[in-house]
Protein backbone atom coordinates (compact mmCIF):
# COMPACT_ATOMS: atom_id res chain seq x y z
CA UNK A 1 0.00 0.00 0.00
CA UNK A 2 2.81 2.47 0.67
CA UNK A 3 4.47 1.45 -2.52
CA UNK A 4 8.20 1.64 -0.84
CA UNK A 5 10.42 -1.39 -1.66
CA UNK A 6 11.91 -3.38 1.37
CA UNK A 7 14.60 -1.04 2.97
CA UNK A 8 17.35 -4.34 2.41
CA UNK A 9 16.54 -4.79 -1.29
CA UNK A 10 16.81 -0.58 -1.75
CA UNK A 11 20.22 -0.81 0.22
CA UNK A 12 21.40 -3.87 -2.17
CA UNK A 13 20.43 -2.10 -5.25
CA UNK A 14 21.89 1.30 -4.21
CA UNK A 15 25.15 -0.55 -3.06
CA UNK A 16 25.31 -2.04 -6.42
CA UNK A 17 25.06 1.16 -8.52
CA UNK A 18 27.42 2.30 -6.54
CA UNK A 19 29.77 -0.62 -7.25
CA UNK A 20 29.03 -0.17 -11.45
CA UNK A 21 29.12 3.58 -11.92
CA UNK A 22 31.90 4.20 -9.39
CA UNK A 23 34.11 1.41 -9.02
CA UNK A 24 34.07 -0.15 -12.03
CA UNK A 25 33.11 -3.61 -10.74
CA UNK A 26 30.22 -6.04 -12.73
CA UNK A 27 27.40 -6.74 -10.59
CA UNK A 28 25.22 -9.51 -10.03
CA UNK A 29 21.62 -8.26 -8.72
CA UNK A 30 18.92 -10.90 -8.22
CA UNK A 31 19.54 -13.21 -11.51
CA UNK A 32 20.33 -9.88 -14.36
CA UNK A 33 24.13 -9.30 -14.84
CA UNK A 34 25.36 -5.53 -15.09
CA UNK A 35 28.46 -5.40 -16.99
CA UNK A 36 29.92 -1.35 -16.32
CA UNK A 37 31.31 -1.18 -19.49
CA UNK A 38 27.88 -1.53 -21.40
CA UNK A 39 27.09 1.73 -19.58
CA UNK A 40 27.79 5.72 -20.11
CA UNK A 41 30.78 6.60 -18.05
CA UNK A 42 29.77 9.74 -16.02
CA UNK A 43 32.81 12.27 -15.42
CA UNK A 44 32.78 14.41 -12.22
CA UNK A 45 32.34 17.98 -13.41
CA UNK A 46 35.12 18.70 -10.19
CA UNK A 47 37.62 16.41 -11.85
CA UNK A 48 38.10 18.41 -14.70
CA UNK A 49 40.56 21.55 -14.86
CA UNK A 50 38.73 24.72 -15.26
CA UNK A 51 40.86 25.66 -18.09
CA UNK A 52 38.99 22.60 -19.65
CA UNK A 53 35.63 23.49 -19.11
CA UNK A 54 34.77 25.21 -21.96
CA UNK A 55 31.10 26.15 -23.83
CA UNK A 56 30.19 26.16 -27.59
CA UNK A 57 27.58 28.31 -28.54
CA UNK A 58 24.93 28.44 -30.67
CA UNK A 59 22.04 31.29 -32.01
CA UNK A 60 18.86 30.70 -33.86
CA UNK A 61 19.81 32.50 -37.19
CA UNK A 62 17.84 31.29 -39.77
CA UNK A 63 19.40 29.07 -42.58
CA UNK A 64 21.10 31.58 -45.41
CA UNK A 65 21.51 28.92 -48.30
CA UNK A 66 25.31 30.26 -48.54
CA UNK A 67 28.07 28.37 -48.11
CA UNK A 68 28.17 24.74 -46.36
CA UNK A 69 24.65 23.94 -44.22
CA UNK A 70 24.64 20.80 -42.28
CA UNK A 71 21.39 19.67 -40.86
CA UNK A 72 21.63 17.12 -38.32
CA UNK A 73 18.78 14.63 -37.00
CA UNK A 74 17.39 11.55 -34.58
CA UNK A 75 14.81 9.96 -34.93
CA UNK A 76 13.00 6.93 -33.09
CA UNK A 77 10.51 4.72 -34.91
CA UNK A 78 9.18 1.15 -33.80
CA UNK A 79 11.38 1.32 -31.15
CA UNK A 80 14.14 1.25 -33.76
CA UNK A 81 16.56 3.76 -33.92
CA UNK A 82 18.47 6.41 -36.53
CA UNK A 83 20.91 9.35 -37.07
CA UNK A 84 21.63 10.88 -40.00
CA UNK A 85 23.20 14.27 -42.12
CA UNK A 86 22.85 15.89 -45.21
CA UNK A 87 25.19 18.39 -46.22
CA UNK A 88 24.15 21.25 -48.58
CA UNK A 89 25.92 23.43 -50.91
CA UNK A 90 24.56 26.92 -51.92
CA UNK A 91 21.34 24.94 -51.50
CA UNK A 92 22.13 21.63 -53.51
CA UNK A 93 22.86 18.69 -51.60
CA UNK A 94 26.08 16.90 -51.95
CA UNK A 95 26.40 14.45 -49.27
CA UNK A 96 24.42 12.39 -46.69
CA UNK A 97 25.20 9.47 -44.46
CA UNK A 98 22.51 7.21 -42.13
CA UNK A 99 23.24 4.97 -39.35
CA UNK A 100 20.68 2.76 -37.09
CA UNK A 101 21.86 3.08 -33.19
CA UNK A 102 21.10 0.45 -30.80
CA UNK A 103 17.41 -0.52 -30.32
CA UNK A 104 17.89 0.95 -27.11
CA UNK A 105 18.91 4.16 -27.99
CA UNK A 106 17.24 7.12 -26.78
CA UNK A 107 16.76 9.76 -29.44
CA UNK A 108 18.87 12.23 -27.58
CA UNK A 109 21.69 9.40 -28.15
CA UNK A 110 21.08 9.62 -32.06
CA UNK A 111 21.00 13.52 -32.03
CA UNK A 112 24.36 13.04 -30.13
CA UNK A 113 25.56 10.59 -33.00
CA UNK A 114 24.23 13.25 -35.89
CA UNK A 115 26.67 15.83 -34.49
CA UNK A 116 29.32 13.63 -34.51
CA UNK A 117 28.65 12.56 -37.63
CA UNK A 118 28.72 16.13 -38.90
CA UNK A 119 32.01 16.85 -37.22
CA UNK A 120 33.38 13.37 -38.73
CA UNK A 121 32.75 15.54 -42.62
CA UNK A 122 33.91 18.20 -41.24
CA UNK A 123 37.14 17.05 -40.33
CA UNK A 124 37.12 15.80 -43.93
CA UNK A 125 37.08 18.50 -45.99
CA UNK A 126 40.04 21.58 -46.25
CA UNK A 127 40.37 25.04 -44.12
CA UNK A 128 36.85 26.44 -44.95
CA UNK A 129 36.08 29.78 -44.69
CA UNK A 130 32.36 29.53 -43.20
CA UNK A 131 30.36 25.94 -41.85
CA UNK A 132 27.09 26.17 -40.32
CA UNK A 133 25.66 23.01 -38.54
CA UNK A 134 21.80 23.20 -38.01
CA UNK A 135 20.04 20.89 -35.44
CA UNK A 136 16.30 20.96 -34.00
CA UNK A 137 17.73 19.24 -30.69
CA UNK A 138 17.92 22.18 -28.04
CA UNK A 139 18.71 19.86 -24.90
CA UNK A 140 21.90 18.37 -27.03
CA UNK A 141 22.99 22.31 -27.89
CA UNK A 142 22.58 23.40 -24.14
CA UNK A 143 24.57 20.24 -23.31
CA UNK A 144 27.28 21.65 -25.07
CA UNK A 145 27.00 25.50 -24.26
CA UNK A 146 26.79 24.20 -20.42
CA UNK A 147 30.60 24.70 -19.19
CA UNK A 148 30.62 21.92 -17.26
CA UNK A 149 29.32 18.08 -18.45
CA UNK A 150 29.12 15.00 -16.70
CA UNK A 151 29.04 13.01 -20.22
CA UNK A 152 31.54 11.81 -21.77
CA UNK A 153 30.31 11.87 -25.85
CA UNK A 154 29.46 15.95 -24.80
CA UNK A 155 32.84 16.63 -23.85
CA UNK A 156 34.41 15.04 -26.75
CA UNK A 157 32.52 16.87 -29.38
CA UNK A 158 33.30 20.05 -27.28
CA UNK A 159 37.03 19.21 -27.54
CA UNK A 160 36.54 18.36 -31.41
CA UNK A 161 34.77 21.84 -32.45
CA UNK A 162 37.52 23.35 -30.23
CA UNK A 163 40.28 21.74 -32.44
CA UNK A 164 38.88 21.89 -35.73
CA UNK A 165 37.51 25.87 -35.17
CA UNK A 166 40.96 26.40 -35.18
CA UNK A 167 41.31 26.16 -39.21
CA UNK A 168 37.28 26.22 -39.48
CA UNK A 169 34.45 28.48 -39.37
CA UNK A 170 32.68 26.51 -37.43
CA UNK A 171 28.71 28.05 -36.21
CA UNK A 172 25.86 25.78 -34.39
CA UNK A 173 22.20 27.41 -34.75
CA UNK A 174 19.36 25.68 -32.95
CA UNK A 175 16.11 25.25 -36.12
CA UNK A 176 12.41 24.15 -34.85
CA UNK A 177 11.51 21.22 -35.86
CA UNK A 178 9.11 20.25 -39.01
CA UNK A 179 8.68 23.83 -40.06
CA UNK A 180 9.68 23.74 -43.74
CA UNK A 181 13.28 24.17 -43.36
CA UNK A 182 14.15 22.61 -46.58
CA UNK A 183 17.60 20.97 -44.61
CA UNK A 184 15.92 19.80 -41.87
CA UNK A 185 13.23 18.12 -43.53
CA UNK A 186 15.78 15.99 -45.40
CA UNK A 187 17.47 15.42 -42.55
CA UNK A 188 14.41 14.17 -40.84
CA UNK A 189 13.44 11.90 -43.82
CA UNK A 190 17.04 10.52 -44.04
CA UNK A 191 16.98 9.82 -39.84
CA UNK A 192 13.59 7.99 -40.37
CA UNK A 193 15.26 5.60 -43.33
CA UNK A 194 17.85 4.62 -40.64
CA UNK A 195 15.40 3.04 -38.08
CA UNK A 196 14.38 1.02 -41.02
CA UNK A 197 18.36 -0.20 -42.21
CA UNK A 198 18.47 -3.76 -41.71
CA UNK A 199 21.57 -3.82 -39.73
CA UNK A 200 22.99 -1.66 -36.88
CA UNK A 201 26.15 0.31 -36.87
CA UNK A 202 26.67 1.80 -33.68
CA UNK A 203 26.11 0.49 -30.15
CA UNK A 204 26.03 3.11 -28.09
CA UNK A 205 26.83 2.84 -24.09
CA UNK A 206 23.22 2.65 -22.07
CA UNK A 207 22.45 5.98 -20.46
CA UNK A 208 22.51 6.19 -16.51
CA UNK A 209 18.97 6.23 -16.84
CA UNK A 210 18.30 2.95 -17.94
CA UNK A 211 20.74 1.40 -15.21
CA UNK A 212 18.78 3.23 -12.74
CA UNK A 213 15.27 1.77 -14.50
CA UNK A 214 16.69 -1.94 -14.76
CA UNK A 215 17.43 -1.97 -11.25
CA UNK A 216 14.50 -0.41 -10.22
CA UNK A 217 13.02 -3.36 -11.83
CA UNK A 218 15.20 -6.15 -10.40
CA UNK A 219 14.21 -4.77 -7.27
CA UNK A 220 10.40 -5.28 -7.92
CA UNK A 221 11.02 -8.60 -9.05
CA UNK A 222 13.21 -9.77 -6.20
CA UNK A 223 9.97 -7.99 -3.72
CA UNK A 224 7.72 -9.71 -5.87
CA UNK A 225 8.79 -12.73 -5.22
CA UNK A 226 9.40 -12.55 -1.61
CA UNK A 227 6.06 -11.16 -1.03
CA UNK A 228 4.57 -14.23 -3.01
CA UNK A 229 6.56 -16.96 -0.86
CA UNK A 230 5.93 -14.99 2.62
CA UNK A 231 5.07 -17.79 5.28
CA UNK A 232 3.43 -15.08 7.99
CA UNK A 233 -0.17 -15.30 8.53
CA UNK A 234 -1.11 -12.14 8.34
CA UNK A 235 1.18 -11.25 5.01
CA UNK A 236 -1.27 -14.25 3.44
CA UNK A 237 -4.33 -12.29 3.86
CA UNK A 238 -3.08 -9.14 2.48
CA UNK A 239 -1.21 -10.94 -0.32
CA UNK A 240 -4.44 -12.46 -1.21
CA UNK A 241 -6.00 -8.99 -1.55
CA UNK A 242 -2.30 -7.18 -3.52
CA UNK A 243 -1.47 -10.21 -4.69
CA UNK A 244 1.34 -7.87 -6.76
CA UNK A 245 4.33 -5.33 -5.18
CA UNK A 246 3.98 -1.67 -7.07
CA UNK A 247 6.08 1.43 -6.05
CA UNK A 248 2.98 3.08 -6.88
CA UNK A 249 1.07 4.66 -3.49
CA UNK A 250 -2.33 3.12 -3.00
CA UNK A 251 -4.65 5.41 -0.85
CA UNK A 252 -7.22 3.71 1.15
CA UNK A 253 -9.18 4.80 4.27
CA UNK A 254 -8.40 3.70 7.71
CA UNK A 255 -11.08 1.52 7.54
CA UNK A 256 -10.20 -0.34 4.33
CA UNK A 257 -6.50 -0.04 5.80
CA UNK A 258 -7.77 -2.92 8.46
CA UNK A 259 -9.60 -5.01 6.18
CA UNK A 260 -6.33 -5.14 3.88
CA UNK A 261 -3.86 -5.55 6.70
CA UNK A 262 -6.26 -7.48 8.90
CA UNK A 263 -5.00 -4.85 12.10
CA UNK A 264 -7.92 -3.61 13.06
CA UNK A 265 -10.94 -3.50 15.65
CA UNK A 266 -11.60 -7.55 15.19
CA UNK A 267 -12.25 -10.40 17.67
CA UNK A 268 -9.38 -12.51 16.26
CA UNK A 269 -6.70 -9.67 16.06
CA UNK A 270 -7.56 -8.98 19.64
CA UNK A 271 -7.25 -12.72 20.92
CA UNK A 272 -3.63 -13.00 18.48
CA UNK A 273 -2.03 -10.22 20.18
CA UNK A 274 -3.60 -11.41 23.70
CA UNK A 275 -5.72 -8.29 24.61
CA UNK A 276 -8.92 -10.79 24.64
CA UNK A 277 -9.93 -14.06 25.23
CA UNK A 278 -13.18 -13.90 22.99
CA UNK A 279 -12.85 -14.19 19.53
CA UNK A 280 -16.35 -14.84 18.77
CA UNK A 281 -18.14 -11.56 16.84
CA UNK A 282 -21.33 -10.69 18.67
CA UNK A 283 -23.04 -13.06 16.00
CA UNK A 284 -21.39 -16.50 17.43
CA UNK A 285 -19.14 -16.49 14.39
CA UNK A 286 -15.35 -16.47 14.33
CA UNK A 287 -14.72 -12.44 14.37
CA UNK A 288 -11.86 -12.49 11.68
CA UNK A 289 -11.14 -9.82 8.98
CA UNK A 290 -13.02 -11.78 6.17
CA UNK A 291 -16.16 -12.64 8.05
CA UNK A 292 -17.48 -9.29 7.83
CA UNK A 293 -17.01 -9.32 4.02
CA UNK A 294 -18.47 -12.89 3.89
CA UNK A 295 -20.99 -14.14 6.42
CA UNK A 296 -21.50 -11.50 8.64
CA UNK A 297 -25.41 -10.45 9.74
CA UNK A 298 -24.62 -7.21 11.31
CA UNK A 299 -22.70 -6.11 7.89
CA UNK A 300 -25.09 -8.08 5.27
CA UNK A 301 -26.44 -5.16 4.35
CA UNK A 302 -23.30 -4.04 2.34
CA UNK A 303 -21.52 -7.05 1.97
CA UNK A 304 -24.59 -8.49 -0.32
CA UNK A 305 -23.62 -5.38 -2.44
CA UNK A 306 -20.04 -6.14 -3.31
CA UNK A 307 -19.26 -7.20 -7.01
CA UNK A 308 -16.09 -9.76 -7.16
CA UNK A 309 -14.55 -12.90 -7.93
CA UNK A 310 -14.77 -15.26 -4.85
CA UNK A 311 -12.64 -17.33 -5.98
CA UNK A 312 -10.15 -14.14 -6.22
CA UNK A 313 -10.53 -11.77 -3.35
CA UNK A 314 -8.35 -9.30 -4.85
CA UNK A 315 -10.65 -8.60 -7.41
CA UNK A 316 -12.48 -6.71 -4.87
CA UNK A 317 -10.39 -3.90 -4.95
CA UNK A 318 -11.31 -3.39 -8.58
CA UNK A 319 -14.62 -1.83 -8.32
CA UNK A 320 -14.54 1.66 -7.08
CA UNK A 321 -17.91 1.35 -5.54
CA UNK A 322 -17.06 -1.58 -3.57
CA UNK A 323 -14.43 0.71 -2.01
CA UNK A 324 -17.14 2.42 -0.26
CA UNK A 325 -18.95 -0.47 0.55
CA UNK A 326 -15.54 -1.98 2.05
CA UNK A 327 -15.13 1.42 4.57
CA UNK A 328 -18.70 1.09 5.21
CA UNK A 329 -18.42 -2.30 6.40
CA UNK A 330 -15.36 -1.71 8.30
CA UNK A 331 -16.98 1.27 9.86
CA UNK A 332 -19.76 -0.41 11.00
CA UNK A 333 -17.83 -3.26 12.89
CA UNK A 334 -15.30 -0.27 14.85
CA UNK A 335 -19.54 0.77 16.07
CA UNK A 336 -19.85 -3.00 16.79
CA UNK A 337 -16.67 -4.58 18.30
CA UNK A 338 -15.88 -2.68 21.43
CA UNK A 339 -12.11 -1.48 21.91
CA UNK A 340 -10.19 -3.80 24.76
Amino acid sequence: MAGIVPLDIKAKGVFGKFLLTTINNDIKFGSKIFKWADYETRLDPHNIHPADNISITYDKHKPSGEEIEIYTDGSKINDQVGAAIVVFYYNAEIFNRTIRLSDFATVYQAEVTGIQMALEFISTIGPWNKINLYTDSLSVLEALNTFKTSKQEILAIKNDILEMSKEKSITLHWIPAHTGIQGNETADSYAKKATTKPYIEKIPKKPFKQLKNAISNVQIQIWQERWASSTTKNGRHTEKLIPTVSIHTKKFSHFIAQFLSGHGRFPAYFVRFGRSLNIKCPCGAVGDTLHYVENCPFTEKYAKKLIYDKDNLSTILNREENLGLLHSIYQEVNNLVPQV
